[in-house]
């Protein structure tokens, strides 16, 4: 992904996440955020209307799967760099998003600099998982049947 400002989305059903996110990235500018939604319902209209490079994506929101949505936005626009910012970091969980085409899992107690660092790497278009989410993702791994995990993403 090349070109500044990276157009980030952000999907979270808590307004004042999405405000935190405005005032976070807004100190940046390399990053602008072109839109924020309240659920996943409208997410890949919403992404393919602003030019979002980025999504930022809540797992745990009324309306549709986030999940689904993402598998959605994957196929519709595969150059969207789509992240997982959640407070849910069980590996289940994560396993699903990677499957779905999620390029990273970021926890929501994720510090501001780590923040800013993992969307500049998933811009370069590197995978970013939380610490606390590649640890607990890899034991989970590691203890399943790999052939259930179904990608090399360990």
């Amino acid at each position: 992904m090349t070109g500044y400002p990276i157009c980030v989305l952000c999907v979270d059903d808590n307004e004042y996440i999405r405000e935190a996110l405005y005032r976070r990235l807004a100190r940046f500018p390399e990053f602008r955020l072109v839109g924020s939604l309240p659920c996943a319902d409208d997410l890949v209209s919403e992404a393919v209307r602003t030019g979002a490079q980025i999504v930022l994506l809540d797992m745990n929101m009324p309306g549709k799967d986030p999940i689904e949505a993402a598998r959605e936005l994957a196929a519709t626009a595969p150059s969207v760099r789509i992240i997982a910012l959640s407070g849910y970091l069980d590996a289940p969980m994560v396993d699903r998003a990677l499957e779905a085409g999620l390029c990273g899992y970021l926890s929501k107690s994720e510090e501001p600099a780590a923040l800013v660092s993992a969307l500049r790497r998933a811009a370069a278009g590197e995978m970013v998982l939380s610490p606390e989410v590649a640890r607990g993702y890899v034991w989970w791994a590691a203890a399943t049947d790999v052939s259930d995990v179904g990608r090399a993403a360990v």
